[in-house]
């Protein structure tokens, strides 16, 4: 792509990447943060921007401290770690801000002080480590080229789980493996391995699942979930150890995972959230709500506790309706489907409160303009990405929609994510 430039670091971009500026030009630099002087190997050319990677600081920011992880220059997982927790809050704001102004074209915002429910480290109830012949780890970035880390313990997740790292790595993994190894830990600390293939089907877990279960007791199941080659065709969940199926609460019902289920990498950020969203839908009682990208149905769930009449969830994955079905609320309806198909059969039906949580991409296209064209009266959108939350929010406010307020959340400290909800009304 280039030869290395020197730049200086002077503000945060998204994905926990570093800005500097060079003829004329912003560069995204992979691993440095404001304050730093790096050598940067450009990677891709975007015409007025360009993609880089940091391969040598030539002075360190002050701010930076020693990463209480040994692996985090070379893994790509807690960009941020380097930072004291303060400094990174200045972070996630300066996103968020940045993206409602710059993407949103949106001024004078209502945003929030940060909110940060979870701990800064032992957080994650789920981690996902990918395979390579008989090695595993997390991918990294050295010198520009994508690198598998092999490591021995993950500092954001839990005690229980490192231990069944080196439980892993004590008995190894069988070789020639692809895919990836998933651990996941529910709100009782038990622990759920599912071990993912791509292709072709692996060999040589057998004999490896009682030494697993006899160096950890917190492991109460493992599960092998293949898929095709191309990717298509759906995934086969197979049990490889049956024990207690792993549960998380769920809009103050326990939901039982399976294997593929998504949930927040949190307990206490899960419950942030909803308790938020029931702050901002007001009134609470008695009112119709839409619950879209709904998932398992938790704000639903949650909203109908608080005193909701009814709350119609629309969630196009089947295993969440599924998951869902097994868990029956009155007033709730369960409705699988694409979200504007929903959005377009429902125009005409009284509601008075929208909720939405779209994944990273945000609104599909047309979502924003059929909510607008709803009944509704007020809109809860939350969002885990903030150029895709102020595209949308711009677009709600187009279609006459009021911003009345963003609470930015930290739920994933170590790391440039951030979490937001915000309240509309018409």
């Amino acid at each position: 792509m280039g030869a290395p430039v020197d730049l200086e670091i002077t503000g945060f971009a998204a994905g926990g990447r570093g800005v500097g500026r060079h003829d004329g030009r912003v560069w995204f630099v992979a691993g440095a943060v404001p304050g730093d002087h790096v050598r940067a190997l450009p990677e891709k050319d975007g015409g007025r921007f360009v993609e880089a990677v940091a391969v040598e600081r030539l002075k360190v920011a002050a701010e930076r401290r020693e990463a209480p992880c040994g692996y985090q220059d070379r893994c790509g997982g807690c960009p941020w770690m380097g930072l004291p927790e303060a400094l990174q809050a200045e972070g996630k704001i300066q996103l968020v801000r940045d993206a409602l102004e710059r993407v949103g074209k949106l001024k004078k915002v209502p945003l929030e002080p940060l909110r940060q429910p979870v701990p800064p480290l032992g957080y994650r109830n789920r981690v996902e480590f990918s395979l390579l012949d008989d090695r595993w780890g997390l991918w990294g970035r050295d010198d520009g080229e994508r690198t598998l880390i092999e490591v021995e313990r993950c500092l954001l997740q839990s005690e229980a789980a490192n231990r069944l790292l080196g439980a892993l790595r004590e008995v190894g993994v069988p070789p020639h493996s692809k895919g990836r190894l998933s651990i996941r830990t529910d709100d009782r600390e038990r622990l759920w391995l599912g071990v993912w293939e791509g292709g072709t089907r692996w060999k040589g877990w057998s004999d490896r699942i009682d030494v697993l279960l006899e160096r950890v007791p917190e492991l109460v199941a493992i599960d092998r979930i293949s898929t095709s080659a191309s990717g298509r065709g759906g995934r086969r969940i197979e049990s490889i150890h049956a024990g207690p199926r792993l549960h998380v609460d769920c809009g103050g019902d326990r939901l039982q995972l399976s294997a593929t289920s998504f949930t927040q990498t949190s307990e206490e950020g899960a419950a942030a959230l909803t308790a938020e969203v029931l702050a901002q839908v007001d009134p609470v009682a008695d009112v119709t709500l839409w619950d879209l990208y709904a998932g398992h149905a938790g704000y639903s769930r949650a909203l109908l506790r608080a005193g909701a009449s009814r709350a119609y969830a629309c969630e196009a994955d089947a295993t969440a309706i599924n998951a869902s079905k097994r868990m029956p609320r009155r007033g709730l309806h369960l409705v699988r489907s694409d979200v504007r198909r929903f959005l377009e059969q429902q125009r005409q039906r009284n509601v008075d409160w929208i909720v939405a949580n779209p994944p990273r991409s945000g609104f599909d296209r047309g979502v924003a303009k059929a909510i607008s064209a709803s009944r509704a009266t007020g809109l809860v959108l939350v969002s885990c990405d903030a150029p895709t939350m102020a595209r949308d929010v711009a677009q709600l406010v187009r279609d006459g929609w009021q911003l009345e307020k963003i609470v930015p959340f930290d739920l994933f400290p170590q790391t440039a994510h951030v979490e937001t909800v915000s309240r509309l009304r018409r």
